[in-house]
């Protein structure tokens, strides 16, 4: 597992998770709710967090996969597991118990999978850009 980044994937995992926070923020605010408030999104709402979330992690899966030196794809995959685990981590510790509801799921879905096609990007892109490919 040598062409496996490790810190790379846990930063890269912590840094969308963060970022992907920040985004729901603002899209609650632009709902009228607080950034903090628990009250559930509109069906527009709920579609905009999806989106953001997969293309949030699908950043940080090339990021992470594009200085891969082998395994690129799973690399950016890992990206999106690792925001998961740290998102797990974190909502163990809150006071609030989480819903484990589909939208639930289908959130920790749309990470691995954006975190994924990510990494298929970057893997896309390093093989049309390796040497004697011209």
């Amino acid at each position: 597992m040598r062409n496996v980044r490790w810190l790379w994937i846990v930063v890269g995992g912590f840094v969308a998770e963060v970022v992907g926070f920040l985004v729901l923020m603002g899209i609650r605010l632009l709902h009228g709710y607080g950034p903090l408030e628990l009250k559930p999104l509109s069906a527009i709402g709920d579609f905009a967090f999806l989106a953001e979330l997969f293309l949030v992690m699908a950043l940080f899966g090339w990021w992470v996969g594009r200085r891969a030196r082998g395994l690129v794809v799973l690399n950016g995959l890992l990206v999106g597991v690792a925001a998961v685990v740290i998102y797990e981590i974190a909502a163990s510790r809150s006071p609030v118990p989480v819903p484990h509801d589909f939208s639930y799921f289908l959130a920790h879905a749309v990470k691995v999978a954006g975190a994924a096609a990510g990494g298929i990007f970057a893997a896309r892109r390093s093989s049309s850009t390796a040497p004697g490919m011209a």
